[in-house]
């Protein structure tokens, strides 16, 4: 449901809150975000495209120290987790193009987590350049 919360693993996420037909995830391109929180893992929603895709995140904290971290989800048609990540729900279709001739296919969206430095607030995060993987949702935790 649009705006509607998503707890897994002890993280609880927003899920994007837009109308039907309009995009709700964010496709990794180097985007800075501001992002203010803090905790012991940084933590994602979302799927990839064309296979399981990788990249590399950089976290910047609030006294201007960095950390990079590879962020990697698995492909949304395929159903399985790559390794680090968690199945978190899967459809049983997908709302598919006119003229496509491939049938229904279930699609999942995944979870996946990452270690924050601890007792260090986190500023912003530089998403990595692949705009392959999609974003749904961050969190803190």
């Amino acid at each position: 449901t649009p705006g509607a919360t998503v707890t897994h693993a002890g993280v609880t996420f927003t899920w994007p809150n837009v109308p039907p037909g309009q995009p709700d995830n964010v496709s990794a391109q180097g985007q800075v975000i501001a992002f203010s929180a803090q905790g012991t893992k940084l933590a994602f929603l979302g799927a990839a495209a064309f296979g399981t895709q990788s990249g590399t995140l950089t976290i910047v904290y609030s006294d201007g120290s960095q950390q990079q971290a590879t962020l990697t989800l698995a492909d949304w048609y395929a159903n399985q987790p790559a390794p680090g990540d968690e199945l978190l729900a899967t459809a049983d279709h997908w709302n598919r193009p006119p003229g496509d001739t491939l049938g229904p296919h279930a699609v999942s969206i995944y979870y996946t987590a990452l270690p924050l430095q601890a007792g260090k607030p986190v500023a912003y995060l530089i998403l990595p350049t692949n705009s392959n993987l999609h974003l749904f949702a961050a969190a803190a935790s």
